[in-house]
Order: C-alpha cells, then structure tokens, then sequence
C-alpha cells in the first residue's frame, strides 16, 4: 500500500468485482474521504488491468492467478497457499444464509456500520458493513 493512503479496496478480475469496488471508492468520496485516500487492489490479469488505470484513485495490480474452482484434489493442491482472503465485496449477500453466522465473532470496536440505521438490519458480527 501507498504509504500515508487511508482506505483499501481490493475486488477485481470480473466485472461484478470490479464495478462495486468504484462504486463503493465514490461512495467514500461523496461523504468526504480524499480520492487519493483509497487505494484499489485487484488482479493483472482483471478487467481492472483495462480500467482503473484511467479512474481517479491510486491502484495496485498484483500477479497472481484465479483459484480453481474443483474439489478434485489436483485443484484442492493447486489452491492451498493461494493466498488468503481479508475482505469481501459483493452485492448479493443474505445475511440469513449459514454462511454469515456469526457465532463466535466479535465485531471491531465501532462496527457493524450502515449507510442508514435500517440497513443495520443487513449485518451481524461477521458482515460489519451494509
């Protein structure tokens, strides 16, 4: 990351990846974060490789490769050590889903936060933003 940067935003490779990333780097923007303040993370090999280098924030463009997507233990292999997921975009989350049970999970101090009090209704301890 940039020294001094404030904000990272990591999404790419596709366009459902790439399009919320910007979208969430103007929301910021338009509630008075600098745009040199974030910083997008995505792939080389991405849509984002074409697109971000036209855009207004500061991005970064690592190497790497998309997980295969298999559970034949040639693909399991291939994947350990990949790399490790910190965040997650995405634009279809249902918080009901087993997947975002957050038993066991403490939120950090000042989250879960919503654009609105009623979007609260969409996190957890494990989904902090909505």
């Amino acid at each position: 990351m940039t020294k001094g940067r404030g904000i990272v935003i990591a999404g790419g490779g596709t366009g459902g990846h790439v399009v919320p990333s910007l979208q969430i780097a103007r929301a910021l923007v338009a509630r008075g974060h600098a745009a040199g303040s974030i910083e997008l993370y995505g792939s080389r090999r991405g849509q984002e490789a074409i697109a971000w280098p036209a855009l207004e924030f500061p991005f970064t463009l690592l190497p790497g490769r998309g997980i295969r997507r298999s559970l034949q233990p040639r693909a399991l292999w291939a994947n350990a050590g990949a790399g490790i997921k910190i965040a997650m975009i995405d634009t279809g989350i249902e918080i009901t889903h087993p997947g975002f049970k957050d038993t066991g999970f403490q939120s950090p101090p000042g989250y879960p936060i919503a654009g609105t009090p009623a979007d609260l209704a969409f996190t957890n301890q494990k989904v902090i933003v909505a």
